[in-house]
């Protein structure tokens, strides 16, 4: 029996990127307004980009409280609680990554992948503020084949991402395989172990059959997101 062949996108992980939606009291309808964040673009999330974060440098990460749906000041909910920004977040607005120290350290970043970096400040509801996170921006997205035959000329350890066009609005962050591997040795998991074959198939990752998922984490409180207590689900 043979086996099939594999191709460049087989030592590709897509990295996936949570929504967030913080509760800190449910019986009282308190918590803070969700940050979404997607490992991919779809048609709705096009349309919803108004709602998403976008960070660039010297920008804060502002979250809004809310009651029962309606803005309330949650400061005092806030203060002396921990308040840990998520290690990995793809901000929407500007194609940008934002990552942590930890994270920026395990990365290889090459100009010929199409990558800037620079570094971002960034702040939470409480006035904090977070040097040491960087932002990744990356811009003018390849085509599927375009990016194949430009990475398999770049040595392994200078292309750990790649940042792909599969049509209109589709749009993915891949991670390579040893780099996903060093993320999760220091204790970053925004990956999914097991990928359907469909990941792997060039002609239906560009083909309008193929349905994007979306991956979510909720976390119930500042504490569960800061000790990384949260549930996951997909659909």
């Amino acid at each position: 029996m043979n086996e099939t062949p594999k191709t460049l996108l087989d030592e590709y992980i897509p990295l996936i990127i949570p929504s967030v939606e913080i509760s800190i009291d449910e019986e009282k309808g308190l918590g803070l307004s969700y940050s979404h964040f997607e490992w991919c673009r779809t048609e709705d999330a096009k349309r919803d980009s108004d709602y998403m974060q976008a960070f660039g440098e010297g920008d804060s990460l502002e979250l809004i409280g809310y009651t029962n749906g309606y803005d309330t000041d949650i400061e005092p909910y806030l203060k002396g609680r921990p308040f840990r920004l998520p290690d990995v977040s793809f901000a929407f607005g500007d194609e940008t990554l934002v990552l942590s120290e930890k994270a920026q350290s395990v990365l290889t970043l090459n100009k010929k992948m199409g990558i800037t970096k620079g570094s971002a400040v960034l702040t939470d509801p409480t006035g904090k503020s977070h040097p040491g996170y960087h932002f990744v921006s990356f811009y003018n997205p390849l085509p599927v084949d375009r990016a194949v035959k430009r990475f398999q000329k770049i040595p392994e350890l200078e292309r750990p991402f790649i940042y792909l066009e599969l049509k209109e609005y589709h749009e993915m962050v891949m991670v390579h395989q040893s780099v996903c591997k060093k993320w999760h040795d220091l204790g970053i998991d925004c990956f999914l172990s097991e990928l359907p074959e469909e990941y792997h198939d060039l002609e239906k990752l560009q083909s309008d059959s193929l349905y994007y998922s979306n991956h979510e984490m909720w976390f119930d409180s500042l504490d569960d997101w800061q000790n990384n207590i949260y549930e996951y689900s997909t659909y």
